[in-house]
Formats: structure tokens, sequence, C-alpha cells
């Protein structure tokens, strides 16, 4: 399913519903093939932001992610641990 991002507000709430949702396919659709991941601890690529997210979700069950009114390099996210 194909979902066009026409802004960058309508991207933070997409990433963020898709993180709430613990959608990881979704998610994935949401990162370009070529993405370098910058993150030393985690596998390179696309596949390691998957993963990096998939651990996020098992380790803190209850959590569910935010989009405000203005799209910031963050996202608030609240969980149960």
């Amino acid at each position: 399913m194909s979902h066009p991002v026409t802004d960058s507000r309508s991207l933070a709430k997409r990433f963020a519903t898709t993180l709430s949702d613990h959608d990881l396919d979704a998610f994935g659709a949401l990162i370009h093939d070529d993405y370098v991941n910058h993150n030393r601890y985690a596998e390179p690529g696309k596949a390691g932001a998957i993963a990096v997210f998939a651990h996020f979700i098992d380790t803190f069950d209850g959590t569910r992610s935010t989009s405000g009114a203005s799209a910031t390099a963050g996202s608030p996210s609240t969980g149960t641990n």
C-alpha cells in the first residue's frame, strides 16, 4: 500500500502512527532503500533502522508516539517499562 507524503507534517504523523501501531512494515515503507543509518550501534541501512525500532517497541511494550502541530527532529513518546 502506497501513501504519498505531501509535507513534513504528514510524514511526522505517519511516522508516529506506524510506531504507535507497532506496524514495522508501514514504518519500513517510510524509509528509502538507500537510507544511511548513522547509529553506530545498529546494523547499516534500512534494515538496521527497522531493527532498532523493533527492539524499542519490544522493550517498551506500551510505547505510543505522537506528532504535534509542528514537525521536529524528534517526537514525544510515552511508554511503560
